[in-house]
C-alpha cells in the first residue's frame, strides 16, 4: 500500500491519508481510457476491483465500465455508490486494487 500521510493542524487525530499520485493517475488513466467496440466474451462478465484508502474493496462491472457508469458496488456491503465523473471517484479515495 502507497499512501501519503497529511497533519492539518498538527495533531496525529487530524492526520489524513491519501493514495500515492501514481496510483490515483493509474486508475484515472484506466477509467478514462478510450473503449475498444466490444469486449470478449470471457471479459463481459469481469470485473474491476478498486480499493479505498479506508480499506473499503469495492468492484465495476465491465458494462458499467464500458458504459462510462461511474458505479462501484461495494463487496462487505450491500449498496453502491454512484458517481458524477471518474475524478470523482479517485476523489473519494478510491484506486485500483
Amino acid at each position: 500500500m502507497s499512501y501519503t500521510l497529511y497533519q492539518t493542524d498538527g495533531s496525529v487525530s487530524n492526520t489524513r491519508r491519501e493514495w500515492s499520485r501514481t496510483m490515483k493517475e493509474e486508475a484515472l488513466q484506466l477509467l478514462t481510457a478510450k473503449r475498444p467496440q466490444e469486449l470478449p466474451a470471457e471479459a463481459q462478465t469481469a470485473v474491476i476491483y478498486f480499493k479505498n484508502i479506508n480499506g473499503l474493496v469495492a468492484t465495476m462491472s465491465t458494462d458499467d465500465y464500458m458504459n462510462r457508469r461511474w458505479r462501484l458496488a461495494l463487496v462487505s456491503q450491500a449498496c453502491v455508490r454512484d458517481y458524477a465523473t471518474a475524478e470523482a471517484i479517485i476523489k473519494d479515495g478510491w484506486v485500483l486494487r
